[in-house]
């Protein structure tokens, strides 16, 4: 497992270091991400995007999870402002995918 504490690696990720973005534990936002990260497979989910930036299906893959259940997840963390869309693939059908990162 990987640590939440920024190492070389996100400065790969994010476009922007003023991107990243710190949580007071005193404020309301660290309630709601707290809340968001409170289940073990939003947990799950989030771990595997910070390491690598993924698409819904990958994570739902990789995890044993349905896509539609990975995709609950991935919705609560983008809508905490945790991970956000940082790319796009296209699937075998010729489909647009999302990549997410934190």
């Amino acid at each position: 497992m990987s640590s939440i504490i920024p190492t070389d690696k996100t400065e790969k990720i994010y476009a922007n270091p003023e991107d990243i973005k710190v949580v007071n534990l005193d404020s309301d936002t660290a309630d709601e991400v707290l809340d968001a990260l409170s289940s073990e497979t939003t947990r799950e989910v989030f771990v595997r995007i910070y390491d690598e930036p993924q698409t819904v299906s990958d994570v739902a893959e990789d995890t044993g999870n349905t896509i539609q259940n990975t995709k609950y997840h991935f919705e609560k963390l983008v809508d905490n402002g945790i991970i956000k869309e940082v790319g796009e693939k296209y699937s075998e059908k010729g489909n647009t995918m999302s990549i997410y990162g934190p």
